[in-house]
């Protein structure tokens, strides 16, 4: 835990895939960073033609204090019969600002996911040792995991954040009012939603189900 002079900011870089097969997954990470009131921020947070995407991507690593690393689609890609990489390399490059980069960003905490348990020792058994959680392709698993997480450090002057099932039921409530303001003012449907337009979407359903906690911590 860090101490009360080196208290982390609330935003979190969250590093797993945008592609319609992990959507879901993608939607539920964010979803509950949200809902633990810190702010999820991502590749896909703005659009600039003039910075590279790696470029970006690190920019937003050394601006977060706290970051996920999802590298359960570290499998062959189907169509080209070559494993992804992007996940792991990110994750390599968050490990290593924490550990070599300045001073402030030694105390950046790192959450890894994968499908299983130790699923990867048998591609990055170099990650030994770091926070690691296995969601099972499940949405609501992987709310679980990241509030699991993000209480870790909660003051211990805050009440308690709202355990795991209780967060996975309000993502189901807030699907269903997503659906409805896709409906009500026009968006692309849920499969189509662009990354802007489903943060507002939950912002909204937040306050309708429940407001979300400080994100203070120790």
């Amino acid at each position: 835990m860090s101490s009360p002079s080196e208290t982390l900011n609330d935003s979190v870089f969250i590093n797993c895939p945008f592609d319609d097969d992990f959507l879901e997954i993608f939607r539920a990470i964010v979803f509950a960073v949200k809902a633990c009131g810190f702010q999820p921020r991502t590749a896909q947070d703005t659009s600039d033609s003039g910075q590279s995407r790696i470029q970006k991507i690190t920019d937003l690593i050394v601006a977060c204090d706290r970051g996920i690393h999802d590298i359960s689609a570290v499998t062959l890609d189907a169509a080209t019969s070559m494993p992804r990489f992007n996940m792991p390399l990110e994750l390599g490059i968050s490990l290593g600002i924490k550990w070599k980069g300045p001073k402030r960003q030694h105390r950046k905490r790192i959450l890894v996911l994968d499908e299983k348990k130790h699923q990867y020792d048998m591609s990055t058994s170099d990650i030994s040792g770091q926070d690691l959680s296995a969601h099972g392709l499940k949405p609501e698993k992987a709310i679980g995991c990241v509030r699991d997480w993000l209480a870790q450090d909660r003051a211990s002057a805050l009440p308690p954040l709202a355990g795991g099932t209780a967060l996975a039921a309000d993502y189901t409530k807030a699907r269903a009012l997503i659906d409805g303001m896709i409906t009500d003012h026009r968006l692309e449907p849920w499969e189509t939603l662009s990354h802007p337009d489903y943060l507002r979407c939950v912002d909204i359903s937040l306050k309708l189900i429940a407001p979300a906690p400080s994100p203070a911590s120790t």
